[in-house]
């Protein structure tokens, strides 16, 4: 991913509201120090900017490590949220009239349910767009390209998660993956990491099992 200029301030945003959530005030002076300081030492022009987050990130695995109860119980409560909703899901997505529209199906809540705030989740997620595409409410998720004979077509697939409960979603489009015979790894965060997926997750969804 290449950097644009306006990803060193998201970046600094971002870690910094997520990492300091339950730090004090000297406390979010020495995160900010941290995170500005790789990145006036680092960011340019010609950046990755994934392997500068994964960096900086890093730099913090000590206000991770505190920040990891706030985040515990926000996780918690969107798998237990998703895991009720999953049942729907996939009666959902077995309406589809054939094995392409059902995993378009499947793909198209997977998507819906990336949808999250951009600022630090202050309660569970409640994946109200997925609950308005089961009602019919909600515009579908547009494909770029035929999506199911890319999936098709291929041996092996790399799946990355992204965030906790969404990652219940992940799992029935995995499922689908599989029927058409690649192989899929699945790679989540190492534990913990604000509130996205990592293995405790994919477990709570019974993953390993797939």
């Amino acid at each position: 991913m290449k950097s644009q200029l306006e990803c060193a301030p998201c970046i600094l945003k971002w870690v910094y509201e997520r990492a300091g959530i339950l730090a004090t005030g000297k406390g979010r002076f020495q995160l900010v120090e941290r995170i500005s300081g790789i990145l006036a030492r680092e960011f340019h022009s010609g950046t990755n900017v994934g392997c500068l987050s994964n960096k900086i990130t890093d730099s913090v695995n000590d206000y991770l490590l505190k920040s990891a109860d706030y985040y515990g119980g926000i996780k918690l409560r969107s798998n237990q949220l998703v895991h009720k909703l999953l049942p729907v899901a996939r009666k959902y997505i077995e309406k589809g009239r054939n094995p392409r529209e059902r995993f378009k199906r499947a793909f198209r809540l997977a998507s819906a349910s990336n949808v999250a705030p951009m600022s630090v989740p202050g309660e569970a997620f409640r994946f109200r767009e997925v609950i308005n595409i089961f009602r019919g409410k909600n515009p579908l998720p547009t494909f770029i390209g035929d999506v199911f004979e890319t999936a098709r077509r291929a041996s092996h697939i790399l799946y990355l998660t992204d965030n906790a409960g969404e990652i219940g979603f992940d799992s029935l489009l995995i499922t689908k993956l599989k029927e058409m015979g690649p192989k899929v790894n699945l790679v989540a965060k190492e534990d913990p990491f604000f509130e996205d997926a990592t293995m405790k997750d994919a477990l709570f969804f019974s993953m390993d099992k797939l």
